[in-house]
């Protein structure tokens, strides 16, 4: 999580560029749908909003619904499409994380992982409190044997306990094999660039692409797409904040030439 002033100053940041005025603005962020009230509430009059689907379940639903000029789509983009947007969204806010699930931060998180002394994958992977998972990912640092650490998360999967802390807890296959499969292979890397470059497609020329990035492996996917896409992107700035966990959540911002 990122606490409230963090979280007011990227909200700040983003009506900044989008205040009052007209046009296609595409929220690519997913929760409790903030982004999308804001972006609502700050476009002109003939703005019209395109909002993922998933922030409709939560508790802004009532406020957001009441007004006509905001259309949903899904994580496919198939929606998106069939509006037929291509080159003439004004600006995009993108939580890059949408393209794989919510396990996609803690996974980013096990792929550089090297384990401190005393410390094992046993001690990483206690599921008894997410808060827990967070603390003891960020003691770690880089690694580049990471077909051990998968080897490691395997043998865990076979296991069905994981003794912890003198309590015995269940271990989910499911969740180890989602770790296991984004750590041995880069299909998340490439549906992230997917992603990036869709919207690039789909924004029309002069417009902000607002880029929110949980953590370092994230933001250096953002870098390495700019850098390879200079002749049609120019780069605007970065915030980067503190995360309760002491990690770093950042906000660039790009601009389509």
């Amino acid at each position: 999580m990122v606490n409230t002033k963090q979280k007011n100053l990227f909200l700040e940041e983003i009506r900044r560029y989008i205040y009052n005025k007209d046009g296609y603005y595409i929220d690519l962020t997913y929760g409790k749908g903030k982004i999308s009230k804001l972006i609502s509430d700050s476009i002109g009059r003939n703005g019209k909003l395109i909002s993922y689907e998933i922030n409709k379940q939560f508790k802004l639903l009532g406020e957001l619904k009441k007004k006509k000029n905001i259309y949903y789509y899904n994580k496919c983009f198939t929606n998106i499409r069939r509006l037929k947007l291509e080159k003439r969204i004004t600006c995009s806010v993108i939580d890059i994380g949408i393209t794989e699930n919510e396990l996609i931060n803690k996974c980013n998180k096990l792929s550089l992982i090297s384990f401190p002394s005393g410390g094992n994958i046993n001690e990483a992977l206690n599921f008894t409190n997410i808060r827990v998972l967070d603390r003891k990912l960020s003691l770690f640092k880089e690694n580049k044997n990471k077909l051990r650490v998968v080897k490691e998360i395997r043998n865990i999967r076979n296991k069905a306990l994981i003794t912890q802390f003198n309590r015995t807890i269940n271990v989910k296959s499911k969740y180890i094999d989602s770790l296991t499969s984004y750590l041995s292979s880069n299909i998340t890397i490439r549906k992230i660039k997917k992603t990036l470059r869709y919207i690039v497609d789909i924004t029309e020329k002069m417009s902000y692409i607002i880029i929110i990035c949980f953590n370092s492996k994230e933001s250096s996917i953002v870098d390495e797409f700019y850098n390879k896409n200079k002749k049609e992107l120019c780069y605007c700035k970065t915030i980067t904040k503190k995360m309760i966990q002491k990690s770093l959540v950042s906000m660039k911002v790009i601009k389509k030439k």
